[in-house]
């Protein structure tokens, strides 16, 4: 947990995974809603998330420290 008397810092970060043979937007709502979950205990905040199914791409924008 953050000290609450000093600034933390967050970095954004755009992170792209590629899922061989392609993904659904329905499974990448379920992997998003996992990090919503766990989220906290890594000090991060997943912001939004976007997916290509034909490609296989999911990018997704986190601020972290």
């Amino acid at each position: 947990m953050p000290d609450r008397g000093k600034e933390t810092t967050m970095s954004l970060y755009l992170d792209v995974h590629t899922i061989a043979g392609g993904v659904s937007a329905a499974d990448a709502a379920q992997a998003h809603a996992a990090d919503l979950r766990t989220q906290d205990k890594f000090g991060a905040h997943f912001l939004r998330y976007w997916v290509n199914e034909p490609d296989g791409k999911v990018f997704c924008l986190i601020d972290a420290p």
